[in-house]
């Protein structure tokens, strides 16, 4: 019996293959932001892919790549303002001395 299974380093051929091509749709993207001109007519600044940043996204999950927040800048900006948005959303929560009431309360 014969089985069509790719080997292991045809896989990771594969993977690494995939890497690059995301790196490289990435550094396209960052290549046409910083090509943005605003005060040229008609320039419309340029904006992520949505289902490529998801595909990404899945792929990082899937092969457990994190990164350490203090280690990259972008990524401490990006939490500090989500941490302010959490906090605001918190205090948009909370009104003043509302005092909920349970209507099935005694």
């Amino acid at each position: 019996m014969t089985t069509n299974a790719a080997t292991e380093s045809v896989l990771g051929e594969l993977h690494n293959k995939i890497a690059k091509v995301m790196t490289k749709a990435l550094d396209n993207f960052e290549a046409a932001q910083d090509a943005y001109d605003p005060l040229q007519e008609g320039s419309i600044l340029p904006e992520p892919n949505a289902s490529l940043l998801s595909v990404i996204t899945k792929f990082l999950n899937e092969n457990k790549i994190t990164c350490a927040a203090d280690e990259s800048e972008a990524v401490s900006e990006l939490e500090a303002r989500l941490a302010g948005k959490r906090t605001g959303r918190r205090a948009r929560r909370q009104v003043g001395n509302v005092v909920h009431m349970d209507p099935f309360a005694e």
